[in-house]
């Protein structure tokens, strides 16, 4: 599995594919034992960090520096 890299990966290395593990638009666990667990990259990983760190921080900011303006 690359490190650097925007995709997740299967247990193989292989991209993940996530119609493996769907029955009738419903998650089957039992096909997810038997297929692989999601391998994320550690970029994928950050930059998913990165983004709920700053939509949390902006969510913060903007109540505490303006409570009373929003509607």
């Amino acid at each position: 599995m690359p490190i650097l890299s925007y995709m997740s990966f299967d247990r193989f290395g292989a991209p993940y594919d996530a119609s493996a593990i769907v029955t009738d638009s419903l998650f089957d666990i039992e096909k997810y034992k038997a297929y692989s667990p999601l391998m994320i990259p550690a970029t994928l990983l950050v930059a998913y960090g990165v983004t709920f760190a700053s939509l949390t921080a902006m969510f913060t900011h903007t109540m505490c520096m303006f409570p009373f303006s929003l509607p």
